[in-house]
């Protein structure tokens, strides 16, 4: 088996290697692995910032499917991953950084779990190497304060602070020694994720590196135009996002961020003489990307946000050595992050999930084209996290949020950006590289604007729709759950039951579907009562005593409590000619809260489900609900019936309670007959 190593640099522009003629940033390592594999040339994230754009990484979707609006918008447990792929390919998936992905709440242990406390979540299906979130850097900040350095109680501080400190004590130092010394161990193939918190901000490269790059060289940065739509112009406003005004500090900043890059290079040149050295070098698939882009000044803004390509424009390199044919080839086609999820699993040699939205990138790795490839790149922005607990919700939609929303189509001539409130813009890119001149024709503003529109068409979410229900199931099925083929059916609602011929044949239905001994501790009497429900609920509707009789069975067959045939069946009366379908639910969760509520000590003998149930569903009733319980004249003549020898010497079987309850439904008025619903 093959290993591989999964490297996001995170906020890393794509334009910032040497390999790619950058005027002044220089990148050894990174263009040793360009020579060795393929660079990527048009690649790009396709959310800002880290949890969204992550979150198509690590998934394959884009934002629309994902939904990961922004920083603490959690991942819905149900989309498949590359870490879960890992694992069903044979490795041990393991993380040395973070993933930025939130708990889907739905997952929780409860309102105390606490990862509900922070957005940066672990990825489902990582096991842990280091992990060192960028607002948590507990194990790097202890081992700086071992080592004599003050002890921080800001990360942010500890990050600022690098370029003070020698580069072997940096954060990215310190992940690299734990993933070298993982790999020392290593007896197999393995499959590690190494993501590095730098060149993210704070602009403050570690020890020498901050001193590699005179900021006078540095580039200058693209200006903001004149006239700033809205979104823009209250980004520049932002404090985090304005880029310096001064020219002096803003050529300060860039100098300090290429001082970064180089640093996250010249730790992953360690990583690659350590392969060496062990003899993995040529057995490792090596793919770099980053989560998103970096602004560092262009249009006026740092960080990453917009629509602007610089936020999303990144490094996109992969090497695979069992590959050659490809190895040095640049490719100009547009990919995207969305990519790397199936392209993994094709590697791994694993069917690609349905869920993807993007392609695999291997024949690339062999010097071919895909056919029908993209001709475009795609990405989003979602700012609706503004509102999220700052200000009322409004039940329902909120169109606030709704409005709060960009997606953006870059080709090679131009761009397109559509808001969620229904404004856009176009950029004509080919007389402007700089996004500063709008496209004034309308041709072609037409042409990207249904170009857009077809992208949006073909990619929404598609788990279930290439499968059909019939015949056993046609077509592509989704991921199953594990088990799933061993699961038995206990009966069928898609076609109707014909009315039992006797109560004799229901009663043997009913005990075939529960399977369970009378007096069975720790029967689960609501679940067992809804699956009656199916089946009653399709009886005839002339067949009233017999949903009646099914019901007192099935209270009697799950715990045996001969003595509160009446109390149910009082219950059942009132219940069934009020409601057929919703009263045979609703009066066995009566029946069990007054039986609760009535005999001390019944409550332990249920099981955990059924208690957890009967909690959701009221517990034990209040007084007064005894009271309007217990005067039912239906109940009181019930209670006289209970009284009856039959009633207490028959040890689980319904013919004798069930004489008596025919007896009772006898005494009905023939008014309240007409006045029962028929089952729909």
């Amino acid at each position: 088996m093959t290993n591989y190593l999964l490297v996001t640099l995170d906020q890393f522009r794509a334009e910032c290697l040497s390999a790619a003629d950058h005027p002044v940033v220089r990148t050894p390592h990174l263009d040793r692995l360009a020579a060795n594999g393929v660079r990527f040339a048009r690649h790009y994230s396709q959310a800002a910032p880290c949890s969204p754009g992550r979150a198509s990484l690590y998934t394959g979707l884009y934002q629309m499917n994902h939904r990961v609006v922004g920083n603490g918008a959690p991942l819905d447990a149900r989309f498949d991953n590359l870490a879960k792929a890992a694992t069903r390919a044979g490795y041990r998936p393991t993380l040395f950084g973070y993933t930025d992905q939130s708990v889907d709440p739905r997952e929780a242990e409860g309102p105390d779990d606490p990862r509900l406390q922070s957005y940066e979540g672990v990825l489902p299906g990582f096991e842990i190497g280091c992990r060192l979130a960028a607002g948590d850097p507990g194990a790097w900040l202890d081992w700086l304060a071992d080592m004599g350095y003050p002890r921080f109680t800001d990360p942010d501080l500890a990050l600022a602070s690098e370029s003070d400190r020698p580069a072997e004590h940096s954060m990215a130092a310190f992940l690299t020694d734990h993933l070298l010394a993982w790999l020392q161990v290593q007896e197999g193939p393995w499959f590690a994720h190494l993501s590095h918190f730098r060149p993210h901000p704070p602009y403050a490269a570690a020890g020498h590196f901050s001193q590699m790059y005179d900021p006078d060289r540095s580039p200058a940065p693209v200006e903001a135009t004149a006239t700033p739509e809205k979104l823009h112009a209250g980004l520049m406003r932002h404090p985090l996002m304005k880029a310096p005004e001064d020219p002096a500090a803003m050529r300060a900043l860039r100098g300090q961020y290429y001082g970064m890059v180089s640093e996250v290079d010249h730790q992953l040149g360690r990583v690659w003489a350590a392969l060496e050295a062990l003899g993995q070098w040529d057995d490792t698939v090596v793919i770099i990307t980053a989560d998103h882009g970096e602004q560092l000044g262009d249009q006026g803004l740092v960080q990453k946000a917009g629509y602007f390509e610089a936020s999303y424009h990144v490094v996109g390199l992969l090497r695979d050595p069992r590959r050659p044919a490809g190895h040095g080839r640049v490719v100009e086609s547009f990919t995207e992050n969305v990519d790397i999820f199936p392209t993994l699993c094709d590697l791994m040699g694993l069917e690609v999930p349905s869920q993807c939205d993007g392609r695999p990138l291997t024949p690339f790795l062999d010097g071919v084209e895909p056919p029908e490839w993209r001709s475009a790149a795609h990405w989003e922005y979602d700012w609706r996290t503004g509102y999220i607990g700052a200000t009322p919700q409004p039940a329902g939609r909120d169109l606030r949020a709704e409005r709060s929303n960009l997606a953006v189509r870059r080709d090679a001539r131009g761009a397109y950006v559509h808001f969620g409130d229904g404004r856009s813009l176009s950029f004509d890119l080919e007389a402007d590289p700089t996004w500063r001149t709008a496209e004034v024709r309308l041709e072609r503003i037409l042409e990207q604007a249904q170009a857009q529109l077809t992208w949006r068409a073909q990619h929404t979410e598609r788990t279930l729709t290439g499968l059909l229900i019939e015949g056993g199931g046609k077509g592509r099925w989704p991921p199953l759950p594990p088990g799933w083929s061993a699961r038995k059916p206990t009966m069928s609602t898609n076609e109707p039951l014909k009315p039992f011929a006797s109560l004799q044949a229901l009663e043997a239905h009913l005990e075939a579907m529960a399977d369970v001994p009378g007096e069975a501790p720790g029967l689960s009497e609501i679940d067992h009562g809804l699956q009656c429900a199916d089946v009653l609920a399709q009886l005839a509707p002339e067949d009233l005593e017999l949903q009646i009789a099914g019901l007192v069975h099935d209270v009697s067959h799950g715990q045996g409590h001969i003595r509160d045939h009446a109390r149910i069946g009082g219950a059942a009366v009132r219940g069934l000619l009020g409601d057929r379908v919703a009263g045979l639910v609703g009066l066995h969760v009566a029946a069990k809260r007054y039986i609760v509520t009535t005999r001390p000590g019944y409550r332990a003998k249920l099981s955990p489900v059924s208690q957890e149930t009967l909690a959701l569903q009221g517990g034990e009733m209040t007084p007064e609900e005894v009271v309007r319980f217990e005067a039912d004249p239906l109940f009181q003549d019930a209670m006289r019936l209970r009284e009856a020898d039959d009633l207490a010497k028959t040890p689980g079987k319904i013919t004798q309670p069930l004489s008596a309850w025919l007896m009772t439904l006898r005494d009905v008025s023939e008014s309240a007959r007409r006045d029962a619903s028929p089952a729909t």
